[in-house]
C-alpha cells in the first residue's frame, strides 16, 4: 500500500484542521479572533448564608445524651416548622392578583423549598439515636422514630404540594 497508517492519520487530522479554519457556518473557526474576557460583564455571586452554621451534634453514647439530643432537636423542629409555615404563607399570599412581580413568586417558592429542606435536615439529626441499636429500642428511640416519621411525611406532602404550585418561570 502506498500510504501507511501514521501518514493517513496525519493527513486526516490536517484536513480536519484546515476545514475548521475555513468554515463559514455558525460554528466558530480557528481563524476567528479570540474573545476578550474583559469585554464580558460577569456577576459573581457568593453564598451568603442567612443562618450561621450549626455546630455538629455529639453522637449520643448514653440514654441521657440521647434524651438531651431529642429535646434539642424537638425544639429545633418546632422552630423549623414555624419558619416553614411563614415561608409558605408568604408564597401563597404572593399568588394574589395584586401581588408583586413573577420573579418575587419564584424567589418565594425557592425560599419555601429551602426552608423545607432545613426542616428535613433538622429531623435527620435524630438518625444519631435511631442508628444506635441500644438507643433505638429505648423510649427516647421510639419517640425519635415517631417524630422523624411524622416530619418526613409532612416534608414529602409539602414537596408534592409545592411541586404542583411551581411557578412557570422555573424550568
Amino acid at each position: 500500500m502506498f500510504f501507511n497508517r501514521p501518514i493517513c492519520s496525519l493527513l486526516l487530522v490536517s484536513l480536519a484542521v484546515l476545514s475548521g479554519c475555513s468554515s463559514n457556518g455558525d460554528w466558530p473557526n480557528l481563524s476567528d479572533k479570540m474573545p476578550d474576557p474583559a469585554s464580558r460583564n460577569r456577576v459573581i455571586e457568593r453564598a451568603d448564608p442567612s443562618i450561621a452554621p450549626r455546630e455538629q451534634d455529639e453522637v449520643p453514647t448514653s440514654l441521657a445524651n440521647a434524651e438531651t439530643l431529642f429535646d434539642t432537636v424537638s425544639s429545633d423542629i418546632e422552630a423549623a416548622q414555624a419558619a416553614f409555615a411563614l415561608a409558605l404563607e408568604a408564597f401563597v399570599n404572593s399568588k394574589q392578583p395584586d401581588s408583586d412581580t413573577a420573579s418575587d413568586k419564584v424567589h418565594l417558592w425557592l425560599e419555601t423549598q429551602l426552608v423545607l429542606t432545613r426542616l428535613s435536615q433538622t429531623a435527620s439529626r435524630l438518625d444519631a439515636i435511631l442508628f444506635n441499636d441500644e438507643l433505638a429500642t429505648s423510649e427516647t428511640g421510639r419517640l425519635s422514630k415517631e417524630m422523624k416519621d411524622r416530619v418526613d411525611t409532612e416534608v414529602v406532602a409539602a414537596r408534592q404540594s409545592l411541586a404542583a404550585q411551581k411557578p412557570e418561570q422555573i424550568s
